[in-house]
Parts: structure tokens; sequence; C-alpha cells
């Protein structure tokens, strides 16, 4: 698909990343921000149906990668305006049965990969004085619950690690927060959903209008903070004593 024109705010704004942009929701953000005029350049280990100059392979558990990575999209983009930290591994899992290297795993894609890419595009955005940084974290940052201990683990940690860096950059002209989607419909989770509760859920376009609009100029206000949006739906426990293994990319 060809990228549209840029449009002078996005020419003015510089570019937006979005890791996972290959995703559910990861490439419904960068979708709804190309829609509205922003350059995207979308970050992702898979490769994505987006074409080659707006879509770059990277790890982002990989510091040499996420680094290669970001030469390659200011040489393509310019500079980064902002960074929206989507990918994610998902997990329904009891404890005992989860392998320690899938904990590992998943601590590391959920907090080390999103903290890899921060630190590497912090510089730029302060040396510019601005920029935004917001990182999808899950309502699973502020709840507890069965067969989520690695992915409950990895996204408190990353509401943390986003309220501390707020707070050491506030006076930076840097915006940082945190979105917490509720429960979403997605390919891994749908199977699970009671068919009564479906219409419950949130869409992974529904969850990207709530990212987009916290990254937008109307959202300017929101720093610092963590924006949990549930739709209808309440966190489910999900216990099911038959419930096969799951540990998959979301």
């Amino acid at each position: 698909m060809a990228e549209p024109e840029a449009s002078p705010t996005s020419a003015t704004t510089g570019c937006v990343i979005v890791t996972g942009g290959a995703g559910e929701i990861g490439s419904r953000v960068a979708d709804l921000l190309r829609s509205r005029g922003r350059h995207v350049v979308t970050w992702d280990r898979s490769s994505s149906d987006e074409a080659t100059a707006s879509h770059i392979r990277c790890d982002i558990t990989d510091t040499a990668q996420v680094g290669d990575a970001l030469r390659e999209t200011e040489e393509r983009a310019g500079r980064v305006d902002g960074l929206i930290n989507s990918a994610g591994i998902g997990q329904f899992e009891r404890f005992l049965d989860l392998p320690a290297d899938d904990f590992r795993r998943i601590i590391d894609v959920n907090l080390n990969g999103p903290v890899n890419c921060m630190r590497a595009v912090l510089p730029g955005m302060l040396q510019h004085g601005s920029g935004s940084i917001i990182n999808i974290t899950s309502i699973w940052s502020t709840h507890a619950g069965p067969l989520r201990s690695a992915y409950i683990a990895s996204k408190w940690g990353l509401l943390g690690v986003t309220k501390a860096l707020m707070e050491e950059f506030r006076d930076s002209g840097i915006r940082m927060c945190a979105v917490s989607p509720g429960p979403v419909v997605t390919a891994l989770s749908e199977r699970m959903i009671p068919a009564a509760e479906r219409h419950l859920w949130m869409t992974p376009d529904e969850a990207a209008e709530v990212v987009v609009s916290v990254m937008s100029v109307s959202g300017d206000q929101f720093v610092g903070g963590e924006i949990q949006a549930y739709g209808r739906a309440r966190p489910s426990g999900l216990w099911h004593a038959d419930l096969p293994r799951v540990v998959a990319d979301t």
C-alpha cells in the first residue's frame, strides 16, 4: 500500500515509530495516524503488509537491531517526534507450567523491549526539546489474576518505568504516558470470550482510537498518567482447567 503524501503537519512534526506495527492493535494505530496526516514508520520482527519504505523489521529485544532501525528510520523519515510501544506477548498459562525461558521472554519483549526503544529515541527528542512516548500497557498493569504471571509482571513494570521517566523528563518538553486497554477482541483472545460478553469487548480499532487521541495535539496534557480504556467489559479471570497452553504475540 502506497504511503500517503505527508501533510504540512506531519512534515513539521517529524515521524512516529509504532513498534509491533504488524500486530492487530499496532497496525490499526499506524493506519489511523497515517489517515490523520502523520508520517509513520512501523517496527516489527514480522513482515508487514505496508510498503517497505514505511516498515522496518526489528526485534526490539536486541539493542543492536533497535539502533540500526532508528538510524534507518531517520534516514527515511527524518527526526523522530513520537514513539508508540505496541509490541507485546500475551500469556494464558499456569505459573508452574510456564517454562522459565518463556517467562524471561515475556519480560524481555513486554518490558525490556520498550525500554530499549525509549533509550534509543530519547537523545534525539532531548536535542529537539520535544517528543511524545506512549506505552501501551494493559488493564493488567494495575490488576492481578491467574494465568498471567509473567504478563502481569511485565505490564506492571512497564507502567512503573513510564511514570518514573515522566518524572525524570518532566521539564524537558517530552511527554510520556501509558494507555491501558481493557479486554480487546484479538486472534489470541476471541476463542476465550463468552458469547454473551463479546459485544462488550473493545475492538483493536477502538483501542487504536484511544492511543491516537492521546498522541494527538488535543491530547497534549496527557502527561505521565495512565489512560484506562475498559470498554464495557471487565477483566476476566479466564480460569479454565482445560485451557490449553497459549504464549503468543499480540
